[in-house]
This record gives structure tokens, C-alpha cells and sequence, in this order.
């Protein structure tokens, strides 16, 4: 018998080890719409991130974390950051 590794819908979704990273062509119109989308549930809201992509992310039904982003700027490592 095969047992299916997802959690049942309606049980919550269990955090997993795995996150998405998806890019999109205009970050700002795609977050606007998931956030109009009944069900959609962003858990970072739309940020400037230091590497020079503007992001968000969103919890699918099975805990899986997908971040969605534009490249809109050169990266701006914080201060004091050691680049390797």
C-alpha cells in the first residue's frame, strides 16, 4: 500500500524544508493580484532584499514556501558583510 506523503486539505499545512524561488516579470502587479485572491496567503509582504530583488512569498496548501521576484536593482550587501 502507498501512502501519500502530502498532508489531507482542511489539517493545516506543516512547514517544509523546501523553499520555491520563481521570477516573474512584474512582481508588484503579480503581488497585487494574489493578494486580491481569496485563499492566497502571503506570509512576507512585498520587500526590497539587499541583493537587488524585490520579493514576497506565499504558503501553498502544502506548506511549501514560494517566493516570487523582479530583479529591479544591483545588489547593496549590508554593512560590514564579508563577500566572498
Amino acid at each position: 500500500m502507498r501512502r501519500n506523503c502530502r498532508p489531507e486539505r482542511g489539517t493545516g499545512p506543516a512547514k517544509q524544508p523546501v523553499e520555491i524561488y520563481l521570477e516573474v516579470a512584474d512582481v508588484v502587479a503579480y503581488h497585487d493580484q494574489l493578494k486580491k485572491k481569496k485563499g492566497a496567503k502571503i506570509t512576507d509582504a512585498l520587500a526590497m532584499q539587499w541583493w537587488g530583488d524585490q520579493t514576497f512569498k506565499v504558503m501553498d496548501p502544502y506548506g511549501y514556501e514560494v517566493w516570487f521576484y523582479q530583479t529591479v536593482g544591483e545588489p547593496k550587501p549590508p554593512e560590514g558583510a564579508k563577500i566572498v
